[in-house]
């Protein structure tokens, strides 16, 4: 009975993370790449680009997994919501940038035909590891807020004895 909430919040996670690649990779405004005759470079001008992409992929990522750790609460009580909350999260992070890479430009060093002063978007990419981190975190987040004010039994005033 507990593995179909797990299952339904997992396919979830996924379908989420294929809408937060989608929103990604169609906001995401990637640096302009320059060819030069030694290769394609990325300029320091266009390297606030680069970084502005990652921060959209951080911020897709909080607004999908915040809400997705309410839902675990309330569907997966206790210490095993933790772990479902970071297993479907990295899980909607790791499905939301294979979407963005899928969806956003190719890898420049696979394009043909280019010379010298042509510009080309760069691939959609993090860098590194942590903002998919973030993305769990956003879901932990969610799971403590919910369980910070979430249902709680009304505690009952103990009874006391009334003199006759």
């Amino acid at each position: 009975m507990r593995r179909r909430p797990v299952a339904s919040l997992l396919v979830l996670a996924v379908l989420l993370g294929a809408l937060g690649g989608a929103v990604w990779a169609g906001l995401a405004d990637p640096a302009r790449l320059e060819v030069r005759d030694q290769g394609i470079v990325l300029t320091e001008s266009a390297a606030t680009a680069a970084i502005d992409v990652v921060v959209l992929y951080l911020g897709v990522g909080v607004v999908l997994c915040a809400p997705l750790g309410v839902l675990v609460a309330r569907r997966v009580p206790g210490p095993r919501g933790v772990a479902v909350t970071i297993i479907a999260s990295l899980v909607a992070a790791a499905v939301a940038y294979a979407v963005g890479r899928v969806l956003g430009p190719p890898d420049a060093a696979t394009l043909t035909g280019l010379a010298a002063g042509d510009t080309v978007p760069q691939q959609l990419g993090i860098g590194n590891v942590v903002p998919t981190v973030v993305w769990a975190a956003a879901g932990l987040v969610g799971l403590l807020a919910a369980t910070a004010v979430g249902d709680r039994e009304p505690e009952t005033a103990p009874e006391v004895p009334v003199p006759r």
